[in-house]
């Protein structure tokens, strides 16, 4: 590129972007991580009506400290629901309270709270039939969301 039209003579770029170095992409998060994350969420366990982990939980969750501690770019969104057992207001703290038990945990473990964030849908958002105990047990659970820090 000739120098009066490039922008950025110190600097090597393609002649579209007039002579400046194209940005970085911007990082991504791999599907066999999101994959991953997914399973742990789907072991991640409480006691019936209750905050309180099971303690099947607790090699799940270690697995997922793990790998926040490896990516501290990454941003760690929990949600938390129940099944339609119960008041609308009981079962919104009820599942505050379990993704805030989540967050809690993994903070325990060394991950920054600056990393996480916590929430609770209640019975919103059911993944199955709430008429079934297979359906009420499918929609008692933590979702997973991973996003890139900013």
């Amino acid at each position: 590129m000739n120098d009066e039209i490039d922008k950025c003579p110190d600097s090597a770029g393609p002649p579209e972007n007039h002579g400046c170095p194209l940005p970085a992409p911007a990082p991504e998060i791999k599907q066999e991580a999101k994959e991953q994350v997914n399973f742990i969420a789907h072991n991640i366990l409480f006691n019936p009506g209750s905050d309180r982990l099971m303690d099947s939980s607790y090699i799940a969750l270690d697995q997922l400290a793990t790998l926040l501690l490896a990516h501290p770019e990454w941003h760690l969104t929990i949600e938390g629901y129940t099944d339609n057992s119960g008041t609308q207001a009981k079962n919104l703290l009820l599942s505050r309270k379990r993704a805030g038990a989540v967050k809690d945990w993994l903070a325990k473990k060394g991950v920054s709270e600056g990393h996480l964030s916590s929430a609770g849908y209640g019975q919103a958002r059911p993944i199955a039939d709430n008429r079934t105990p297979q359906g009420k047990a499918a929609n008692r659970r933590v979702e997973l969301k991973l996003a890139i820090e900013k």
